[in-house]
């Protein structure tokens, strides 16, 4: 997954869901991520849902 945000942060893709979609399609990509062409590619929910889980442990200095 952290690849797949490395992709999306070096060419400017900032909405997941295309992120997602651009992995999909490009082998390019598919190939960075280690990503056969018959291993399904994280969806954007994937991501919100990891995001929620890295930070839920951490205590806010702003709270």
């Amino acid at each position: 997954m952290i690849r797949t945000l490395m992709i999306g942060y070096w060419f400017g893709i900032r909405p997941k869901r295309r992120l997602c979609h651009e992995v999909h399609l490009n082998p390019r990509y598919r190939w960075f991520c280690r990503l056969d062409l018959t291993d399904r590619a994280p969806d954007h929910p994937t991501f919100s849902g990891s995001r929620r889980g890295w930070f839920r442990e951490s205590q806010s200095p702003l709270v």
